[in-house]
């Protein structure tokens, strides 16, 4: 198998058109899509801001795969396929790698993501660092890299039908509850009955300290934000000047999540040139950027029930700031 694969999707297209969709939205009611945060830029700032003192979700996630990473593996009486839905670096999921190849020979790794630079990156690294491991690199989004993981597996013999489907980051946070359980069911349907997903969530907790980590002291998740304008510019001949915006993140107490914009300082007019199309921005308007909700544990429960899975076991930090839920896909 080649180490990598392009399933040659127009990014810039969807681009083109989700901006053009969310920017002639009228005031105060702009977005942009958070799937945009990540390419090459945005995926090096996001490994800056995993490395922050205020970005406890990284190091706590991380500290939980450490501690109970052989545990999660004893429920496992087969082989499997690992499959990652945005995988990034990868940095977490090698701590899992090395704990399962003390219990299994080889291993297939099939880390899907948006980023072809960081996925080729990653592929190559991880190939190179583990002599029993085959990484098979799958650039798209998180839909279409399901179904071309399962192809993958299907069509080859030496690949474990069994699969163990990671999920982690709380990216399922991004997603509003009804959309996590139409995403989750989706995902269901592309694995058989016994497969394993491992899922990462972040848990409601103090304020302070939520805010916190999505406003680090260095700036890197106001860099991060503010990248997507400088991506537009890239891409698309967008006209738009960072200096011309700010990054804001506060946690909505009422819907339980955090909420991340854009904010403009001025009123004014940003062309684009590729969509041959201006948008206005008054002073102070925002445009939303991403929603991170945060869960508690019935929240999470009555998510993954009303998807197709059920709870093996929860994992938690000492301090319940986080938890990884190890599901397993019901009949």
């Amino acid at each position: 198998m080649q180490p990598f694969v392009s399933r040659n999707i127009s990014f810039v297209e969807h681009l083109a058109r989700d901006i053009v969709d969310g920017l002639s939205e009228e005031t105060n009611k702009k977005w942009i899509k958070p799937r945009y945060l990540y390419d090459a830029i945005g995926s090096s700032l996001f490994e800056r801001i995993c490395d922050q003192p205020e970005y406890y979700p990284f190091r706590t996630e991380t500290g939980i795969l450490k501690r109970f990473g052989q545990r999660i593996f004893d429920f496992l009486n087969d082989d499997v396929t690992v499959i990652e839905l945005g995988s990034g670096n990868s940095a977490k999921t090698r701590i899992l790698l090395s704990t399962l190849l003390e219990k299994q020979k080889h291993i297939f790794y099939l880390p899907i993501d948006v980023s072809q630079e960081i996925l080729l990156k990653t592929t190559q690294n991880l190939n190179r660092e583990f002599t029993r491991l085959e990484t098979f690199g799958i650039a798209a989004d998180y839909s279409e890299g399901i179904r071309e993981a399962c192809k993958i597996s299907a069509k080859n013999a030496t690949v474990p039908e069994r699969k163990f489907v990671l999920f982690l980051g709380s990216t399922i946070g991004n997603f509003e509850y009804q959309d996590a359980i139409e995403f989750l069911i989706s995902l269901r349907e592309n694995m058989q009955t016994g497969d394993f997903l491992l899922l990462g969530f972040d848990l409601e907790k103090d304020v302070k300290l939520l805010e916190d980590a999505y406003n680090d002291r260095l700036g890197f998740t106001a860099a991060f934000n503010l990248n997507l304008l400088s991506r537009i510019n890239r891409e698309l001949g967008g006209e738009f000047s960072q200096s011309n915006f700010r990054h804001l993140a506060f946690y909505n107490t009422e819907h339980h999540r955090i909420e991340m914009n854009l904010i403009s300082k001025t009123t004014h007019e940003v062309y684009v040139n590729r969509l041959r199309k201006s948008f206005s921005f008054f002073k102070n308007e925002r445009i939303h950027t991403e929603n991170s909700y945060k869960f508690t544990l019935e929240k999470m429960k009555h998510i993954v029930e009303h998807s197709g899975f059920r709870i093996a076991e929860n994992f938690l930090d000492h301090e319940n700031l986080y938890c990884v839920g190890l599901m397993v896909a019901s009949n």
